[in-house]
């Protein structure tokens, strides 16, 4: 099976209207969001802690029951279906592995709670480790295992069943950077080699702009926006989004002209600062309340004088090796900007004065 290639039997997943209220709270955790994955897609709930996420795709799972809404595999209602009936595999962020078992017996159990035949499963199982990189660990104990280690058991163990739909809750989250970034391809690409429909939840936002072929960013129980890596990082829809994805500098002003592509926004103590926008809601007035967003690294810094408009103090400069990391005062506002270094360039000094200078093409304007 090459790369594109996905299995007739891949599923796709609707969720409609979901609403998930827990007793005695204020407010609904997941309020009426609806979503969808085409079969052999990855889609990904991204956002902050207690923004939904998790219990969107419990309900999902079936650990836990909508307060009202619906949930459609393959346009077949399993709402009301209970876990071990929908055929979805499920990797927890604690790996949730059994300590008393072997790497195999622990890839068996879903077999076993599916009756496979027993003469059956070991094949099974070898294909499913294999899959994941652990070839002749069957029989090793999962105790002797790294933490890397059981994280590819406990993914071998949610494929083994051959699952209409894969689960992951966060299944990176206890791994170091490293490795962290080496399992998070692995996985990307065993779910693109097997076509597995997979819902990803994750708070890291590189995280999901590597995996995913689509994000849905939530925030207090909410969807804010759908959409490809590319569109959630460089046409953020809300303010939210914007200074969420890439921790982009999100600045305030009003409309002060605009062409059928680009619009320039007046922003006080900078002036005016041009980005793309919507076209679909037409050209923004001109005073028109409007939002600003770029990147830290798609912003260049040049010498300014103080009294120069637009001129920003420099409160601080990190140098990573790669980047250097600098923090600005523009008129009471903090920004961020990430600048490649090289052999020649310094970073700018702690009060050091400068101008800021971005492409209309690198900025996005939102609509207020």
């Amino acid at each position: 099976m090459t790369v594109n290639q996905r299995p007739s039997e891949a599923s796709s997943l609707s969720i409609e209207d979901l609403v998930f209220r827990y007793k005695k709270a204020d407010s609904p955790a997941v309020d009426t969001i609806s979503l969808s994955a085409e079969a052999g897609q990855m889609l990904t709930l991204l956002g902050p802690s207690g923004c939904g996420k998790t219990t969107t795709l419990r309900m999902v799972a079936g650990l836990l029951s909508p307060t009202s809404g619906r949930i459609k595999v393959d346009e077949r209602d399993v709402t009301a279906t209970p876990v071990h009936k929908r055929n979805m595999g499920m990797v927890f962020q604690n790996y949730a592995l059994f300590p008393h078992l072997t790497v195999g017996q622990n890839v068996s159990f879903g077999l076993e709670m599916k009756r496979f035949p027993k003469g059956e499963r070991v094949s099974h199982i070898r294909l499913a480790l294999e899959r994941v990189g652990l070839e002749g660990y069957i029989e090793r104990p999962t105790t002797a295992l790294s933490g890397g280690q059981q994280q590819r058991v406990a993914l071998a163990r949610a494929l083994v069943i051959e699952p209409s739909i894969l689960l992951l809750d966060e299944p990176l989250s206890n791994l170091d950077a490293t490795l962290r970034a080496s399992l998070r391809d692995e996985i990307r690409s065993l779910q693109k080699r097997t076509g597995t429909t997979a819902l990803f939840v994750t708070h890291d936002q590189q995280e999901a702009l590597a995996v995913s072929d689509r994000i849905a960013v939530m925030n207090a129980g909410q969807v804010e926006q759908v959409g490809t890596p590319e569109d959630i990082f460089n046409r953020p829809s809300t303010r939210f989004v914007a200074s969420f994805i890439g921790q982009a500098n999100v600045l305030d002003g009003e409309i002060a002209r605009a062409t059928d592509r680009t619009a320039f926004v007046n922003i006080p103590g900078l002036g005016e600062l041009g980005g793309r926008y919507d076209t679909t809601s037409g050209v923004p007035a001109v005073g028109e309340p409007a939002t600003v967003a770029i990147h830290p690294h798609r912003m260049t810094l040049h010498p300014a004088d103080q009294k120069e408009r637009g001129a920003a103090q420099v409160i601080s400069s990190v140098f990573t090796g790669t980047t250097v990391q600098t923090t600005l005062n523009l008129a009471g506002r903090t920004l961020r900007i990430e600048s490649l270094t090289s052999a020649s360039s310094s970073a700018p000094v702690s009060e050091e004065w400068v101008r800021l200078e971005a492409k209309p093409d690198d900025a996005w304007v939102i609509s207020s």
